[in-house]
């Protein structure tokens, strides 16, 4: 009798059970909708900057360039105020900027906040010297040498590239075993070859000589390695970004959200600087 009575049992939680799904009603915050700028202030170039506002996570709507508005840039004083390019959609400056000095942007548009920020460019650090080394199949030894300045963090972006008669020049894949390089920092890019962020934390004011191996063949005229030094922010953004990445979407019962670092006030989005070095050496 006790079997028959827990079997029917077992039955009618089976049957009462067919839909084993779960709703969970949220109530999440109402989405405030700020100015999201993003710009790079490259030494010895203009100042490009995306102007945009945030979209709700949870909308299917798509963002759009905000064409006009006020888009400023200061030094010690107002250097310059930019006008809006329609067909590469950002606002362009007509000043140069220069490493070694401090900018500052600031955007007003419509009834939304005024955002603001600044950034050091920084003096590009000089490659001293590079060499070729042997060769094993498909892969080449090379190193370069570089002089990092002493009592401050530097932050680095390090790509390599070849150059091929009637082609020009394509990035180049590239392996390291330096201490310095997270391998899981690699930015693997099939168009534009290796490219990888790191700081000076280990070998900071010294003569600092790097390792590697590079993807080689024999119509490769020459190397070039280009090395960018970048700000603080510039390092912060991206890594935070690769971190994001690669913790994949974030469930709501899942692993804690990546947030991506951001020195926009009163906004979103990330003003950062950088100064390009390059060295080219023959394949001779």
């Amino acid at each position: 009798m006790k079997k028959t009575l827990c079997l029917l049992f077992l039955v009618s939680i089976l049957f009462g059970c067919d839909d084993m799904s779960m709703t969970i009603n949220l109530s999440l915050p109402e989405h405030e909708t700020l100015l999201v700028v993003n710009a790079t202030a490259e030494a010895d170039n203009n100042l490009k900057v995306y102007v945009t506002n945030s979209i709700d996570p949870l909308s299917s709507d798509f963002f759009e360039y905000i064409d006009d508005a006020v888009v400023l840039l200061k030094g010690e004083q107002l250097l310059d105020t930019l006008m809006f390019d329609s067909i590469k959609g950002y606002y362009l400056s007509n000043e140069v900027l220069e490493g070694g000095k401090i900018y500052q942007i600031e955007v007003k548009y419509s009834d939304f906040s005024t955002v603001f920020s600044e950034v050091y460019v920084p003096y590009a650090v000089q490659i001293l010297a590079a060499e070729l080394g042997a060769i094993s199949d498909y892969f080449r030894a090379f190193e370069f040498k570089i002089d990092d300045p002493l009592a401050q963090d530097d932050f680095y972006l390090l790509r390599m590239k070849g150059y091929i008669e009637d082609v020009g020049w394509e990035g180049l894949w590239f392996e390291s075993s330096e201490p310095s390089f997270d391998n899981k920092d690699f930015w693997e890019e099939s168009f534009d070859g290796r490219k990888i962020l790191f700081n000076d934390q280990l070998f900071n004011g010294t003569n600092k000589t790097f390792y590697m191996d590079i993807d080689y063949w024999e119509e490769l005229d020459s190397v070039k390695v280009v090395l960018h030094t970048v700000s603080e922010s510039f390092y912060k953004y991206h890594m935070s970004r690769r971190l994001q990445n690669q913790n994949g979407p974030s469930e709501i019962l899942g692993a804690e959200p990546v947030v991506v670092y951001s020195n926009i006030q009163n906004g979103f989005g990330v003003f950062a600087a950088t100064a390009k070095t390059d060295f080219i050496i023959t394949t001779d």
